[in-house]
């Protein structure tokens, strides 16, 4: 699942300092993604249950 990043939630931060994201009120599992003002894609972010698997 892709869900833009001005979608998601940060409910909380993990004892590291990391943000820990939802989406619906659910801990987010899928790539989040980011555009800028002209719609190019500037940046990709996959998770799987909070925690951040690759950057992109």
């Amino acid at each position: 699942m892709n869900v833009n990043f001005d979608d998601i939630e940060i409910n909380n931060f993990d004892a590291g300092g990391g943000a820990e994201y939802y989406y619906n009120n659910e801990p987010f599992t899928g790539t989040i993604v980011e555009f800028n003002n002209d719609n190019v894609l500037i940046g990709e972010i996959c998770f799987q249950d909070i925690e951040q698997r690759k950057s992109y």
